[in-house]
């Protein structure tokens, strides 16, 4: 079925997106986890577990992999995080040595693919926190007990723009033939996990986005684009609090960053950002660079568009 065709999402045209009801997404068709799962096969998490776990891998040269730019798309993320998991389990701690806490503070590129985690990058204590939550959670997951039960499954939110962003992770849910193709996804760890875990299914909430957001107030200041690495700057000025700040090649986002408020006498505040990433492709021919401003994850305001990038390559 054409994703035009799928009626969960109705959108009007001053509605930047709408959300659904909860769905719930089949969890063996993550598609970008198969080669994990494929790599490291094995009967159960236990086994596949003490296989992680008898690896060794220098950090040092993991960036010289293919699979380094795929970040949670791709195998050696996810190796990573399950070598840092029994490292702690082993240990009975976090330490500064953990080899996925050391990944993220050093190799990650947060502001491409979790900027959630940007907040947490400047404060050790606050990073290693979050690094245990997803251990915790992790934990739970494989672990139920009466005194940890199975973990009341939170939803991941799956964004769809139409028309649909290229490169998007294809998605089936249960008890429909629908297919959807997401632009944003906030729940890769939930999503492994579960698989992980053996459940057939996971919750989620669909959020539709419209393809013609509000143009807003504001002025790109500067655009750098030097082989594959991009570097857009600017402010905007709304009445509504901006949380993010998106760059996107169309309808596929290049990265995501927290912008600095700031305030004039009788005026709307002013967003200031700076948005830079090093490109996993090449930006798409003749296409549109846009900042979207955000007032929640994935909670378009509207956008503003980057001057055209011909002038400047």
């Amino acid at each position: 079925m054409a994703l035009e065709q799928v009626g969960v999402f109705q959108v009007t045209d001053d509605e930047p997106y709408r959300i659904q009801g909860s769905e719930r997404i089949l969890v063996e068709q993550t598609a970008w986890l198969d080669k994990f799962f494929h790599n490291f096969s094995a009967k159960d998490s236990t086994e596949l577990l003490r296989a992680v776990d008898g690896l060794r891998i220098d950090l040092g040269r993991v960036q010289a992999l293919d699979d380094y730019k795929l970040s949670m798309s791709g195998w050696l993320y996810w190796l990573l995080f399950l070598q840092g998991y029994g490292e702690f389990r082993r240990l009975e701690t976090l330490s500064p040595s953990n080899t996925y806490l050391r990944y993220l503070q050093v190799l990650f590129d947060h502001h491409r693919h979790d900027p959630g985690l940007a907040r947490d990058m400047d404060s050790e204590s606050r990073l290693s926190s979050r690094v245990l939550a997803r251990y915790d959670s992790l934990h739970r997951f494989l672990s139920p007990t009466e005194q940890e039960p199975e973990p009341e499954p939170e939803p991941v939110i799956v964004v769809v723009r139409f028309p649909a962003s290229r490169g998007g992770h294809v998605l089936r849910l249960a008890g429909s033939d629908d297919v959807l193709e997401a632009s944003m996804i906030d729940g890769y760890h939930r999503l492994f996990n579960a698989r992980l875990a053996g459940w057939p299914t996971y919750p989620c909430i669909l959020i539709r986005e419209n393809a013609s957001l509000p143009v807003l107030n504001g002025e790109v200041t500067e655009y750098l684009k030097d082989g594959r690495r991009v570097r857009v700057s600017g402010w905007i000025r709304v009445d509504k609090a901006v949380r993010y700040v998106e760059l996107r090649d169309g309808g596929t986002t290049i990265c995501i960053a927290t912008p600095e408020r700031r305030l004039m006498q009788g005026e709307a505040p002013s967003y200031w950002f700076v948005l830079e990433s090093q490109l996993s492709r090449p930006l798409k021919p003749h296409g549109r660079l846009l900042v979207v401003p955000q007032s929640a994850f994935m909670r378009p305001i509207g956008c503003l568009a980057v001057p055209d990038r011909d002038d400047h390559d």
